[in-house]
């Protein structure tokens, strides 16, 4: 089976001041995503291995071995005897971690289950039409099968209560307010957002909460259902990602591999690793509202450094500076071109940049700064996918 599994595991690259963490994935269950949407401390299950589990440090994923004989009950948050632990993944007898008659997954398919008896498989059945098979309740419940399911026996999370311990309260990496609740029993989470104004779900403190600096910087648009990344060739070099701006590539047997730098750490398209977040030139287009401390920052802009995002719980606006200044993301606004030129060499979103030929410097620092931090706040929320013209930003993008 190991053979047809998209699993990574850690691996730390040493650099100059520069740690990666490899994204791991089994299957379809991207494992690092789902790590940055619990709190700290909290262990989840593995759909490779009964004989191991995750626990979920600031830094990423760890896996935990159990004892021989034991396997990893993710319902109690511990390891028991395998015959009792209710865990089925990596066996080559899924139903020896069953007692008397009963029924058991069958990897690699949604709708598809072993029945057993006295540990033994007697034979293999179907869900019928417009249902699944639920390890958490060995039966056949409401729903359908991913049209990405796998079709050998390469695991997959069918839902995100397979994992999770129960009656806690996580996040996703996709959105900010959106909370999720796996409740004892159930196959499917409970899955709201929060309500304003503790518009933020902060998953350290699994309650809905205001806005912060790094409430929301779990949020990335990296699903906790991964899917695969392509095909590329033995010679194809690392490269970044245009939108997750600590996320990039590198070919690994023919496929893109997906990684992630540490924490606070951008992946830096001119020294091909991963850099400190200020310093950092990512790829164009990318969200630095990650890891951001400063509600107004940079855009990569290698051409002048005129733009720059407001940052609302993980989202970003595009804004731009008037002629003849640029953003500095230290003084949170608009400065004159002046000092450009010394600013881009520790602000690596504005590496290459330049002052605008024959523009006007007459303008304070200070007067810049103020207009437009108050033309960001006024600003409709928009996200990058929607940017506002430079006469909409100037007139409050209204």
């Amino acid at each position: 089976m190991t053979d047809k599994l998209l699993l990574a595991t850690i691996l730390c690259l040493m650099g100059t001041s520069a740690l990666a963490q490899q994204v791991i994935l089994e299957g379809n269950y991207n494992v690092t995503a789902f790590c940055n949407s619990v709190a700290t401390g909290t262990q989840l299950g593995s759909i490779v291995s009964c004989e191991y589990y995750y626990v979920c440090q600031s830094t990423g994923p760890v896996q935990v071995n159990c004892t021989a004989g034991y396997a990893y009950n993710y319902t109690v948050q511990a390891c028991q005897p395998a015959n009792q632990a209710n865990c089925f993944y990596g066996l080559d007898n899924p139903c020896s971690a069953t007692s008397g008659k009963s029924f058991a997954p069958l990897s690699g398919s949604c709708n598809k289950y072993y029945a057993c008896e006295n540990g033994t498989s007697v034979g293999i059945g179907s869900c019928p039409v417009n249902t699944k098979f639920d390890s958490v309740s060995r039966g056949c419940i409401w729903g359908s099968c991913s049209n990405t399911q796998a079709l050998d026996d390469t695991p997959n999370l069918n839902s995100l209560c397979e994992v999770v311990p129960p009656n806690i309260f996580f996040g996703t990496t996709e959105s900010c307010d959106t909370w999720n609740y796996c409740e004892t029993g159930k196959a499917n989470p409970t899955t709201s957002t929060c309500p304003t104004p503790t518009s933020c779900f902060n998953v350290q403190k699994q309650m809905c909460d205001y806005t912060g600096p790094t409430v929301c910087n779990r949020v990335t648009d990296q699903p906790l259902i991964s899917t695969t990344t392509g095909a590329c060739t033995s010679s194809s070099e690392p490269k970044g990602s245009s939108t997750i701006c600590s996320q990039y590539y590198k070919c690994q047997n023919q496929q893109w591999q997906t990684y992630n730098c540490g924490y606070g750490q951008y992946w830096d398209k001119t020294t091909q690793q991963c850099q400190a977040r200020q310093t950092a030139t990512p790829e164009a287009g990318c969200n630095r509202c990650e890891y951001a401390s400063k509600q107004f920052v940079n855009a990569v802009d290698s051409g002048n450094c005129t733009n720059y995002y407001y940052c609302n719980n993980g989202a970003a606006t595009n804004l731009w500076c008037n002629s003849g200044m640029f953003f500095n993301e230290q003084k949170q606004g608009c400065v004159s071109d002046d000092t450009l030129s010394t600013y881009v060499l520790t602000n690596g979103a504005c590496n290459g940049a330049t002052a605008t030929a024959g523009a006007s410097t007459t303008e304070s620092d200070s007067t810049g700064s103020t207009e437009s931090t108050s033309e960001a706040s006024t600003s409709e929320a928009t996200t990058t996918e929607a940017a506002t013209t430079k006469d909409d930003a100037d007139a409050g993008g209204k």
